[in-house]
């Protein structure tokens, strides 16, 4: 049975992924398309800006990314990355990745 497992990687994305690449675990099961997230944490960690990434890569109305969508003190566009490994017996039998750059 193949096993799947998605990530979403954020880079320079508002407070997230500012030194190196954030990577949130989004699923992993026997279901292609997963089952249930859960975001938890303290106040001001991020989770609004996990489901804002989320909700700018479901939309193609790329007018959802503000200035506020990546920081000003650095010359790199932001980027968000949905990958998605398939897994057959400990090995990786799909691979896809869907970028998203916000140019500064």
């Amino acid at each position: 049975m193949e096993f799947y497992k998605r990530v979403l990687k954020l880079h320079h994305f508002r407070n997230l992924g500012r030194k190196s690449p954030t990577e949130l675990p989004l699923n992993s099961s026997f279901e292609k398309h997963g089952g249930l997230v859960i975001l938890v944490g303290e106040n001001n960690v991020g989770k609004s800006n996990v489901l804002e990434a989320l909700i700018i890569f479901n939309d193609a109305d790329i007018k959802l990314c503000s200035e506020e969508d990546y920081f000003k003190d650095h010359e790199k566009d932001s980027l968000l990355s949905l990958e998605e490994e398939a897994i057959l017996d400990h090995k990786i039998t799909g691979f896809s990745c869907v970028d998203l750059r916000i140019r500064t």
